[in-house]
């Protein structure tokens, strides 16, 4: 899980774009393998994770606090209202 308070978005590289890209395969948004490279598809998945569970106060598509904190929480099993649509 991306434990660091800084928001990814497009353009981000690095290890905290692979735990992201970990995370939402966990939450089964990608079925992609980590790249490290926060793309286009990237963004749309944080997207629709931002849309299944509500997150609202960071840009669509960039993983803000505001993400990262609903992401720990639906790790954690405590998840908003999440992706039964």
């Amino acid at each position: 899980m991306a434990t660091q308070s800084d928001s990814l978005g497009p353009g981000s590289t690095g290890p905290a774009v692979s735990a992201l890209q970990q995370d939402l395969r966990q939450v089964h948004i990608d079925h992609r393998r980590p790249t490290g490279v926060y793309d286009d598809r990237t963004a749309q998945d944080v997207s629709t994770f931002q849309s299944w569970y509500g997150v609202q106060g960071d840009p669509d598509g960039v993983y803000g606090p505001n993400t990262q904190a609903m992401m720990a929480q639906v790790l954690a099993g405590n998840g908003g209202g999440g992706g039964n649509g």
